[in-house]
């Protein structure tokens, strides 16, 4: 098939190209630039992942992401609410939720894969076993490209933000050189055979346009998206600047 629709604009995503390696095919969507697999090879069965990212906890037991962990804290306890609500989605083992929890946020998580530690009683495997709350900050750390329908799950977590909340998402983008055809095939963020969808930045700019939310993208896929278009969080060489009436400078 030569055409699909575009799992984010729902334009006409043409053939790109078949990885030699995996024999994976992949569809390219010329309007928002979405990069993604064919629907026929998305998926490992639930063993098989569930047995992919136990393996990835095990070789890293507080979560694979921590780098971003202060940048989030930081986030969280600027945000000018006390005590802030934070669901963390596709929390993995539930690094992020510990780390919340010891400095007194209350976190929650959303895994399709069983937590089995001492965070399990904040873990549910989908929306329903939540808490009946807004959520002042959510977070999505390597996750949206796992998703065969990401605009469906920013909407439900959209439904779950605070009015004034902020959506902090972390996904690798593509760039001129990785959306090429002749570099795409050696990125090795599309050897994870669990990715299935790749963003570019004009993608994030048409989600955040269509669900009326401010976009800030910083570093190399690191992502704010803020429901009230009064807080802006930019980050340059490595610091944050926080506006919203006042300024405050956060240092790492």
């Amino acid at each position: 098939m030569n055409q699909m629709p575009c799992a984010v604009c729902g334009g006409d995503a043409g053939f790109f190209l078949k990885n030699p390696a995996s024999a994976r095919i992949f569809y390219r969507c010329a309007g928002c630039g979405y990069i993604f697999a064919a629907p026929e090879e998305r998926r490992l069965s639930g063993e098989e992942e569930r047995s992919f990212f136990k393996g990835q906890w095990e070789q890293s037991p507080d979560g694979g992401n921590v780098g971003c962990y202060p940048h989030i804290l930081s986030l969280a306890q600027s945000c000018g609410i006390s005590p802030v609500k934070a669901l963390d989605f596709g929390c993995g083992n539930a690094g992020l939720i510990r780390t919340l929890r010891a400095n007194g946020i209350p976190a929650y998580g959303i895994d399709r894969v069983p937590v089995e530690n001492d965070m399990r009683p904040f873990v549910f495997s989908d929306f329903s076993g939540l808490p009946a709350i807004k959520f002042d900050l959510i977070t999505a750390i390597e996750v949206f490209e796992h998703l065969p329908d990401p605009v469906a799950v920013l909407e439900e977590l959209l439904a779950r933000l605070s009015p004034d909340g902020f959506l902090f998402m972390t996904t690798a983008l593509t760039n001129r050189a990785m959306a090429h055809i002749k570099y795409f095939p050696h990125w090795i963020y599309q050897k994870d055979p669990t990715h299935i969808g790749f963003f570019a930045e004009r993608t994030m700019e048409f989600l955040a346009r269509k669900h009326g939310l401010e976009l800030q993208v910083f570093g190399y896929g690191d992502f704010i998206l803020d429901r009230s278009h009064t807080r802006l969080v930019v980050q340059y060489e490595g610091r944050f600047v926080f506006h919203h009436q006042e300024k405050w400078e956060m240092n790492y």
